[in-house]
């Protein structure tokens, strides 16, 4: 008799490990799934706050923001 490391799956074989291939398909970027606002939102956010202003002329263009 082999060494029976676990005695309650004693002679059973390892499972092999399950090697999936091909892309997960994501419907929004990682971030977002994680729970966290896109940049657009929080620039969206800033804009509403009235944060942004001439310095931010650039980042206005960049994403688009009116």
């Amino acid at each position: 008799m082999g060494v029976t490391r676990y005695p309650d799956q004693a002679g059973q074989p390892k499972p092999a490990r399950v090697v999936r291939r091909g892309r997960v398909k994501r419907s929004k970027p990682a971030f977002e799934r994680a729970g966290r606002p896109s940049t657009r939102a929080v620039i969206d956010a800033l804009v509403q706050a009235g944060v942004f202003d001439q310095v931010f002329a650039n980042i206005k263009l960049k994403y688009g923001i009116r």
